[in-house]
């Protein structure tokens, strides 16, 4: 499936960021880095990038606080549920 943002076709630019995201999960980044893994999530979850619901309804259960929150936000506020 294809997706638009802003005009552009996003369907490979999404499929990567999906593919980083799990490997971040597996191997997490050191803290500073989780503005940009924040943002790569944003842009999954804006352009409703179906795929990524599995990523963000596995974090709901992951012990980090942080990340947990993050995704019942992309979640709830970008996808209807």
């Amino acid at each position: 499936m294809d997706y638009w943002v802003d005009g552009k076709l996003m369907t490979l630019e999404l499929e990567n960021t999906l593919c980083f995201l799990r490997e971040w999960k597996k191997h997490p980044f050191p803290a500073d880095y989780y503005a940009d893994i924040w943002s790569r999530c944003h842009d999954l979850a804006e352009a409703q990038y179906q795929p990524a619901i599995e990523l963000f309804v596995e974090g709901l259960n992951d012990p980090d606080g942080l990340w947990r929150h993050d995704c019942v936000t992309f979640l709830g506020f970008h996808y209807p549920l």
